[in-house]
C-alpha cells in the first residue's frame, strides 16, 4: 500500500529576505528568553502563599505540555501502524 501526500497544500508562497527571518527569530527568542528572566527574578519577592500556588501550576503545565507533546509525536506514528496493519 503506497501513502501520498500532495505538498502543494502544505507549502505557503511566502518571499521573505534571509536578515528579516534571522531578524524575526533573534527578535522572538530574545523576547522569550526576557520573560524567562524576568519570572526568575519577580517569583523570590513572591509571598510564600502566592509563591507556592505559582509553583503548583508552573509544574502542573510542564506535566500537561511534556504529556502533550509526547501524545502528538506518538500518535502519527500509532497512525501509520494502523493503516499499515490494514
Amino acid at each position: 500500500m503506497t501513502v501520498s501526500v500532495d505538498c502543494s497544500l502544505c507549502c505557503l508562497n511566502v518571499s521573505a529576505s534571509r536578515v528579516a527571518v534571522w531578524g524575526f527569530s533573534l527578535l522572538s527568542c530574545l523576547v522569550i528568553s526576557a520573560v524567562g528572566l524576568v519570572a526568575v527574578a519577580i517569583i523570590p519577592v513572591m509571598h510564600k502563599v502566592i509563591y507556592n500556588h505559582l509553583l503548583q501550576f508552573l509544574v502542573a503545565l510542564a506535566i500537561g505540555s511534556l504529556t502533550g507533546d509526547a501524545i502528538l509525536h506518538l500518535l502519527p506514528h500509532v497512525c501509520l501502524l494502523f493503516v499499515v496493519l490494514n
